[in-house]
Formats: structure tokens, C-alpha cells, sequence
């Protein structure tokens, strides 16, 4: 006979949160949306000790898990979930999406932003120092802000940390 064991591993790995369904209706709880190569199609959702639901991501308008905010955007043709890193006049958005590197499917990531002005998603361009005028562009409105885009030492992972400053109320 073998011994019986806690299943205290099942649970370990949840995030508390919310999904808002297509209908606007959120539900709270517990989730686990995440596999080790990225967003999982479905998302496990604990209401309750007793309320359990398993929901098609793309059947959710948005969700948070624990301080992670995803939305569901347009791009093109197609929807897709992104995880909200800055919001306001300019919002930032990362997709994550497996690429094909030598035979392996490995996690990638692309930047989109929009701004109040345009209101459609483009495309940051991360190659060489292009996201830098393409940012510059956006927020020319706030020349200080965008003249933070100069220092070398920035990378494309900083731009939601400098978005976030340009959003702020002046003082």
C-alpha cells in the first residue's frame, strides 16, 4: 500500500487575481494561468473550495494575477493576450510568443505601445537605437521626459519605467 501525500504542490503555484469575462462580470480567487513556455489557452481559476472553473483565455477581456495586469488587444487581424506595462497617454504592452531557435521553442517578447493621439497598436521597434526616436516621437509633448531616451545606458526593458514617468501628472 502506498503512502498517501498532501497535495499541497497542487495549490503552491497559485496567484491571487481576478478575470473579467467578454461580458464585463469578474470573478476573484486563486489562478494559475502560466506554464514553463508561457501563457497557458486555459486558465485555472479556485473561487471557492467548492467553485472551480477552468476559462478559455480568449474568452477573457482581461485578468491580474497578484500585480501582473494581461488585456487582450488587437493586433492586425488578430487578438492576443499582453501583459499592461504602463498605461495613461501612452500605454506599453509585451506580448510573449515562442519562437523557433535551433529546433527549440524558446519564449520571446515584443514591445507595442499606443498613444491617445493615434489609438491603434504599433510595433517598438527593438533593433539598434530606432525605439529611441520612435519613442522620442511619441512624446515630444514632454520634451524632458523624452530627452531621457538619450542616455545610452537604456535599454528597451527600461521604456515601461520611463513610459510610467511620462504618464505622471506634471508637478
Amino acid at each position: 500500500m502506498l503512502p498517501s501525500l498532501p497535495l499541497l504542490a497542487q495549490t503552491a503555484d497559485l496567484s491571487k487575481g481576478y478575470v473579467v469575462l467578454e461580458n464585463g462580470d469578474t470573478l476573484k480567487g486563486e489562478m494559475r494561468y502560466r506554464s514553463r513556455d508561457g501563457l497557458k489557452d486555459k486558465i485555472y481559476l479556485k473561487i471557492s473550495e467548492t467553485e472551480k472553473k477552468y476559462l478559455p483565455i480568449m474568452d477573457l477581456k482581461a485578468f491580474r494575477a497578484d500585480s501582473l495586469q494581461y488585456q487582450k488587444i488587437e493586433l492586425g487581424k488578430k487578438q492576443v493576450f499582453v501583459k499592461l506595462l504602463a498605461s495613461g497617454a501612452i500605454e506599453l504592452v509585451e506580448e510573449e510568443f515562442l519562437r523557433d531557435y535551433q529546433g527549440q521553442s524558446l519564449p520571446a517578447f515584443r514591445l507595442y505601445f499606443k498613444t491617445t493621439a493615434t489609438g491603434s497598436w504599433e510595433e517598438v521597434k527593438t533593433n539598434g537605437n530606432r525605439w529611441r526616436e520612435q519613442m522620442s516621437e511619441a512624446m515630444n509633448s514632454r520634451p524632458e521626459t523624452a530627452e531621457m531616451l538619450q542616455n545610452k545606458q537604456l535599454t528597451p526593458d527600461d521604456l515601461g519605467k520611463i513610459i510610467r514617468q511620462f504618464n505622471a501628472p506634471k508637478n
